[in-house]
């Protein structure tokens, strides 16, 4: 730990970097929402450029490209990711945040190693979400909002990582079903409509900042 160099300030604003043009890509129209920039940092370009700027290394990547290789060799015949219980949708989306977070999706290059893996993984979490927008199922208990926030975040950053409409319709569908269940304190908890603590309306709070 002595090694590493002080730290100004650690509370300080990200440093202004200099990013080469193949970090920085339309979007496609105006309207898209501010995240769609923020999540250009999943990009190559603007990716290697933060990785130099915040100590990022070859031993990192390394480590995050394992615990992809693991949960692509976790990946269902079916498309699906399974937890213990009815919470296959659930252990979907939390696969496909960490796909997306090291910048894999459906529209990635054809090159992608992991290509096939988020495809196949939103082609089945897509088929699990219903026409009212949500992704669970009656029988899986209190895990059923947390599945439907999971699901919604991942479906909202995809929107926003592609700039691509086909994922449109379905993120507003999954956001229009969580503000319709939201109660009347403001939060969620473990039944649509009914009561609120931290644990779930923390999830509800990111799919709704995602969704901005």
């Amino acid at each position: 730990m002595s090694e590493l160099p002080p730290v100004d300030d650690p509370l300080a604003a990200l440093p202004s970097l200099n990013v080469s043009p193949e970090g920085t890509r339309p979007i496609g129209r105006d309207d898209v929402p501010a995240i769609g920039m923020a999540l250009t940092g999943r990009e190559p370009g603007m990716k290697k450029a933060l990785l130099k700027a915040y100590g990022g290394t070859a031993t990192t990547e390394a480590a995050v490209d394992a615990g992809l290789q693991w949960l692509a060799g976790r990946h269902l015949k079916n498309g699906m990711w399974s937890l213990p219980g009815p919470n296959d949708p659930a252990a979907t989306g939390m696969a496909l945040l960490a796909f997306q977070g090291a910048g894999h999706t459906p529209n990635s290059d054809a090159k992608d190693p992991y290509l096939r893996v988020v495809r196949r993984g939103w082609s089945a979490l897509l088929k699990q979400m219903d026409d009212e927008g949500k992704f669970f199922d009656a029988d899986a208990g209190n895990q059923r909002l947390y599945t439907q926030a999971i699901c919604t975040i991942a479906l909202c950053e995809l929107f926003g990582m592609t700039g691509d409409y086909q994922y449109r319709d379905a993120a507003q569908k999954a956001i229009d079903y969580c503000v319709k269940i939201q109660t009347n304190e403001g939060g969620w908890r473990y039944e649509p409509g009914t009561d609120s603590d931290l644990s779930v309306t923390g999830w509800f709070a990111m799919a709704m900042q995602s969704a901005r």
